[in-house]
């Protein structure tokens, strides 16, 4: 069984692949006219190297599982190309979202190439005694940058989350914002605030009741991260500053800054994580 450090260590080694998968899924996903709006299409633009990156981790980390199947579970992946990229890698996939944003349009994008999805409240899950069948056993669950969105103590989820992974060889790949990043120390330097600050407060009033996840609540140090999954039941994590060059900044502020987070690793933006589950966590 390999190690979580080399299974990282193998992640380039599927990022063609992996940008083949998601230009594909991308494909799909405007192919329809209800579900390429210009909030999909900015954020698939914006994003397009960190979910590539995302999606060459997860199969990596399917390939590393030898013989223990190809059952992959994703939590909060809108609006679902890591989702439907492991679909079209022959993945089995099950897709978890809140569902406000599991609209028409994006369980046709999954149907098409037969994700099966699931709308959950995670809030519900971090209740004493709430229980919900999410099938499994998975030899992936993938959740990428999800939790910063929650406004409730994550570790209960993270332990159901843990327990769904098949013995030993199944991982939970987890990827959040950096609290500690160079982007966030220089907001705080400037006496902003590292959340979104008093109009998104007026935005979310009006929002339709669920909406409130679209914020960030909580981000997350390295070492949180690594602790939280601990705490978690993980017996084996591994965890790495990460960060990926955005396609709607490309100006020569935002290159200096891409120079500097690859010069300082624990100013990068994003966290990664991978874990493996042993205990029965907290």
């Amino acid at each position: 069984m390999k190690k979580l450090s080399e299974i990282h260590d193998h992640v380039h080694h599927f990022g063609r692949r992996a940008e083949e998968l998601f230009d594909a899924a991308v494909g799909l996903i405007r192919s329809d006219e209800s579900f390429n709006n210009v909030q999909v299409t900015c954020y698939l633009g914006a994003f397009r190297k960190r979910l590539i990156n995302a999606i060459a981790t997860d199969l990596a980390i399917v390939d590393a599982s030898g013989g223990g199947g190809n059952r992959v579970l994703t939590v909060g992946g809108w609006p679902g190309a890591t989702s439907i990229a492991l679909a079209l890698a022959s993945c089995e996939v099950v897709a978890v979202d809140h569902p406000a944003v599991l609209s028409s349009a994006t369980r046709r994008a999954y149907d098409k190439v037969g994700v099966s999805c699931v709308g959950v409240d995670m809030s519900e899950l971090a209740c004493a005694g709430t229980s919900i069948d999410f099938g499994g056993p998975y030899v992936l669950v993938e959740c990428c940058e999800c939790i910063e969105h929650w406004n409730f103590n994550p570790t209960p989820v993270c332990v159901i989350l843990l327990k769904l992974l098949v013995a030993e060889q199944g991982i939970l790949f987890l990827s959040v914002p950096n609290i500690a990043s160079l982007y966030q120390r220089v907001r705080l330097l400037l006496g902003r605030s590292i959340y979104a600050e008093g109009p998104s407060y007026q935005q979310e009033l009006r929002m339709p009741p669920g909406r409130e996840f679209e914020r960030h609540w909580r981000e997350y140090t390295k070492n949180e991260v690594a602790v939280l999954l601990e705490i978690a039941g993980a017996e084996e994590v591994h965890t790495w500053w990460q960060f990926h060059e955005r396609g709607d900044k490309s100006g020569i502020s935002r290159r200096l800054y891409n120079v500097a987070q690859a010069l300082w690793p624990p100013g990068r933006e994003h966290i990664g994580a991978m874990a493996r589950r042993v205990s029965d966590g907290v």
